[in-house]
């Protein structure tokens, strides 16, 4: 547990590692003497490097280090730094992790979705020890405001019960980091029971609505009468290009002494706050409500502290661990026919296989590929020639060849090499774009032999991801990668920005 980046990357025994050793912190804090018993390290270093907005984060960050004897280096805006001047990321992530600086964890807010695990890539790259903690990255995600909230509500119901709670989300949905941190979270502790209360514009995606038994959605706040937990969120108008669709959804959902009794007597009503005056999603004056549900706000954001003293103290300790960096996984070709060059030149003569003409079976060696869709062909010559140079010519495409399955494709036939089958990433883009129906043909040693294209699981590079706020689209030294994960269905995800597209959606680079 080095980065804390996506809730994705944590296993069920490292959050409960978190939420023991939180509560030794909050032992700590009522008494610091305690503090010599868990090695807390001395003289280390955190930067928070906060390129977005932050009271509660940033501040139970420097509270936590201060709480921990770190040294604590705050930098407040990208203006506040070489970005604005046009630096990389990665170059002022370099910095901040060199000896001058030397910075032991880099807490990293920004509004480049993405951007966290990039860093830890990069300072991976450098073989620096530097732990990287997401503070925030976009609408993406929010590790440590979930566990905080996690934290906050085993205080009330016991970590065991957790699957047993039916949890509620009411607000922005759609743009908010927390509601996709917390679903993930609560997903994998296994809980059952969600409410989603939102507006249209602002429901959440589905990928965060997957594994859960039971959930329902709607637009009315009586949907959580049931819930143990409410949860209510901001809208997100930082995050908004439509001034409309923003204005839409402002103040639509508020809980106020006219409404809160609606909630069970029992439940807890949580929001990560800020809560914003006049439109605000909990009335102020329910902030020491004591006749029913609890409004918990300010309970809740002071549980970062010990929360947070304890990701702080555990990353710093495991340091010198290295990122669990994936790696394009291999693509797989299943052979669906072989034969020798006289029967494919049999076949070519019938004119069943007439665009094989440039390549004799018996005397020549090259590569097709079949099966393009319509318009495709000038798309992957371009890739091809982009990626291998020079040294893939002579190439050839033809497009609108007839076929019986698909009415018109297109062919690529590559002309006296095989070097397409050297590059893994070529092969899994191809695969991946147009797999269901491509086929690549071998002509070698007299023998001709066809292939069916299997996407792999990890396709990296050649695909821009369409995101634009993802970290791929704006630092030169990132790589695309994505994850692919219902081949079935056509869905990759982002590995940065975390983000689901059809695989058809994706372009070349």
């Amino acid at each position: 547990m080095k980065n804390i980046i996506s809730i994705k990357d944590l296993s069920i025994a490292e959050i409960d590692e978190i939420m023991n050793g939180a509560e030794d912190m909050q032992k700590i804090i009522a008494d610091p003497f305690l503090l010599k018993k868990i090695n807390s390290p001395l003289k280390s270093k955190i930067t928070l490097f906060f390129a977005e907005s932050s009271t509660r984060t940033r501040g139970s960050f420097s509270e936590a280090a201060r709480r921990l004897n770190f040294d604590c280096y705050e930098i407040s805006g990208a203006e506040a730094t070489s970005l604005s001047k046009k630096e990389s990321l990665a170059d002022t992530a370099r910095m901040f992790a060199s000896k001058n600086q030397g910075a032991d964890i880099i807490a990293v807010r920004t509004n480049t979705e993405g951007a966290p695990r990039f860093i830890a890539e990069i300072l991976d790259k450098m073989n620096c020890e530097t732990a990287i903690i997401n503070a925030g990255d976009g609408m993406n995600q929010h590790p440590t405001q979930a566990l905080l909230d996690l934290f906050t509500i085993s205080k009330y119901f016991g970590r065991k019960n957790i699957p047993d709670l039916t949890i509620g989300f009411m607000g922005d949905l759609a743009y908010s980091r927390v509601a996709h941190s917390d679903l993930l979270l609560f997903r994998l502790l296994g809980v059952k029971k969600i409410r989603l209360v939102s507006m249209p514009e602002a429901k959440i995606q589905a990928k965060y609505k997957d594994g859960f038994t039971e959930i329902i959605e709607s637009e009315d706040i009586k949907t959580l009468s049931d819930c143990d937990v409410v949860i209510a969120l901001r809208v997100q108008e930082e995050r908004y290009t439509d001034p409309m669709k923003r204005e839409t959804i402002k103040g639509k959902f508020r809980i106020t002494p006219k409404n809160i009794n609606l909630f069970k007597k029992e439940a807890i009503i949580m929001h990560p706050l800020p809560n914003p005056i006049n439109t605000g999603e909990i009335d102020p004056c329910l902030y020491n409500y004591n006749k029913g549900p609890k409004v918990i706000v300010h309970e809740q954001a002071a549980n970062g502290i010990p929360i947070r003293m304890q990701i702080l103290n555990k990353s710093y300790q495991e340091r010198q661990f290295k990122n669990n960096n994936q790696t394009a996984s291999t693509v797989e070709l299943e052979k669906i026919r072989e034969e020798s060059a006289k029967e494919c030149l049999e076949k070519q003569r019938n004119k069943k296989m007439e665009f094989f003409r440039p390549i004799n079976p018996e005397t020549g060696t090259g590569i097709i590929i079949d099966h393009l869709p319509l318009g495709q062909g000038i798309i992957v010559q371009s890739l091809l020639e982009k990626t291998i140079g020079n040294d893939i010519l002579p190439i050839h495409t033809i497009k609108g060849v007839l076929s019986g399955k698909y009415g018109k494709k297109d062919v690529i036939i590559i002309e006296n090499n095989c070097l397409i089958l050297e590059n893994n990433d070529l092969l899994a883009t191809i695969s991946l774009k147009y797999g269901e129906r491509t086929t690549l043909h071998l002509v070698k040693d007299k023998m001709y032999r066809k292939f069916k294209l299997n996407p792999p699981i990890i396709i990296k590079k050649l695909l821009a991801c369409p995101n634009p706020n993802c970290v791929t689209n704006h630092e030169p030294e990132s790589t695309t990668c994505f994850h692919n994960k219902f081949p079935d269905l056509g869905i990759v995800e982002c590995a940065y920005c975390e983000r689901e597209f059809p695989s058809e959606d994706l372009k070349p680079i």
